[in-house]
């Protein structure tokens, strides 16, 4: 699992620390969501942007964390037509257990591998493993490009927008049971991670207008409850830039 430290959501500071150690790695993937209705299969995909900086040069030991990490990108969309939009953000559901944020999903879905060889015991695999860079396992990533299955239960928040001009109708989906904000037939049967190269996707403002002045909470001029919906969904659920 990836740690992240004092560094995220700091992209500048950052790149620039990352010269005190190996030079800091991207990961482009394709984020893919398929949903089945009675009216037929539905996709959603977009592009997100990962930066990843490891600490392991002048500063290492003086963070918290080995590892700093930061996505740039947009929450994805899958239009269910007159059903509705559905979006899946870029920050985890606090309510359901295993939701990851898209910072954490290549860490989580891609973990670190030992070497290739032959090992005597687990114990001098785990030590060669804990002695393999983590910028070497990157670059092993972006070479083989693979595509991963992400499981329902570990997908970021899922919401629906009673009207799309209103932030505050916005309402948690359980990715188990979209029927019961889309009707009869509506499943979530798979969502994928693949790795890829390109851009990250741009303008979600086109479909949420408001999200461009969106600064910090949705319900931060009404104090809603921190642990709320209304608390946790916050621009950054929506879009983050770093390049």
């Amino acid at each position: 699992m990836l740690r992240r430290g004092f560094l995220l959501g700091l992209p500048s500071l950052a790149l620039a620390l990352a010269g005190c150690g190996s030079r800091p790695r991207n990961v482009v993937y394709r984020f893919t969501l398929e949903v089945e209705t009675p009216e037929g299969i539905r996709t959603g995909s977009n592009l997100l942007d990962l930066g990843i900086s490891e600490n392991d040069g002048l500063l290492k030991g003086l963070s918290p964390a080995a590892l700093s990490v930061w996505v740039g990108g947009e929450a994805t969309v899958v239009d269910l037509g007159p059903r509705g939009l559905l979006f899946c953000l870029l920050s985890r559901d606090v309510d359901r257990k295993g939701s990851l944020d898209q910072d954490d999903m290549f860490g989580e879905l891609l973990p670190k591998r030992a070497p290739p060889g032959v090992y005597a015991n687990d114990l001098e695999r785990d030590r060669a493993l804990l002695r393999t860079p983590y910028w070497r396992h990157v670059d092993q990533v972006n070479a083989e490009k693979p595509t991963v299955a992400v499981p329902i239960g570990r997908l970021p928040r899922l919401v629906r927008f009673r009207d799309l001009a209103d932030p505050f109708s916005v309402e948690t989906i359980d990715p188990r049971n979209l029927a019961a904000a889309f009707g009869a037939g509506v499943v979530l049967v798979g969502a994928t991670m693949t790795i890829t190269e390109g851009k990250a996707t741009r303008g979600i403002e086109k479909i949420l207008p408001w999200v461009t002045k969106l600064e910090g909470a949705i319900g931060k001029e009404i104090k809603a409850d921190y642990w709320s919906p209304l608390g946790q969904i916050n621009d950054g659920s929506f879009r983050r830039r770093w390049s």
